[in-house]
């Protein structure tokens, strides 16, 4: 039953769709293996479909080539044109594939929708990976910078705290100010293997009164206008 079911061009054609799929996902997005295992299922069930149903293996080659780019767009930088190219293979491979002699043609309108379907993904994929890109990269210590620790002690400036489990020497980098055990610090800089902390309420209350003072300036600045 199962094997007459595969044998139907829709189905073939949603089998290949979600192989395509899946494997892009997986290795745009390497390890989370659940889109990766369900491409290669469909993919072998879809291989046995187009064998047993006698396609035209010329439209196989698109798919393959539709594959390809799909992989070189989640590698490459080509905004999108990997991805278009995809899913302009991906149409004529399926269109291709059914045109033979004994084989029933599929729905133009539904292969189009696949299309869209794998050139909307690889595009939307894309363009969040050259965002990524666009970030700066941050990596050893650089990367603590601007996180949270808490403090296992008194700081009065120097003490210790936690940072994912790992204990560090802290100092404050304000010294007239102290902090008492389980307060939370956010990291400015790191010196070595001394860490440079300031309270995260004290910034806070930093920030604040620069608000307010930028606030009060700006109601100052009419009224001295009017006594000119």
């Amino acid at each position: 039953m199962i094997y007459t079911f595969i044998q139907d061009p829709t189905v073939l054609f949603l089998l290949i769709l979600v192989a395509l799929l899946g494997i892009y996902a997986e290795i745009a997005n390497p390890g989370t293996f659940i889109p990766g295992t369900i491409g290669v299922l469909a993919l072998i069930l879809f291989i046995i479909g187009a064998v047993a149903l006698g396609v035209n293996w010329w439209g196989v080659l698109f798919l393959l080539l539709a594959g390809g780019l799909l992989i070189a767009e989640a590698n490459f930088t080509s905004y999108g044109l990997l991805s278009l190219g995809a899913a302009i293979s991906f149409v004529f491979g399926i269109l291709i594939l059914f045109n033979s002699g004994g084989v029933t043609h599929i729905q133009p309108l539904l292969v189009l929708f696949g299309g869209l379907i794998l050139g909307g993904l690889g595009l939307s994929l894309a363009l969040y990976a050259m965002r990524i890109r666009k970030l700066p990269v941050r990596s050893g210590v650089e990367s603590m910078i601007g996180e949270q620790v808490v403090a296992l002690g008194p700081l009065r400036p120097e003490g210790r705290v936690k940072h994912d489990g790992v204990i560090w020497t802290a100092v404050l980098d304000t010294p007239e100010v102290t902090v008492n055990e389980g307060s939370v610090l956010e990291i400015v800089a790191v010196e070595g293997l001394r860490l440079h902390v300031r309270p995260v309420l004290l910034q806070q209350q930093m920030m604040q009164f620069e608000g307010e003072a930028g606030e009060q300036v700006r109601e100052e600045q009419p009224r001295r206008t009017e006594l000119d």
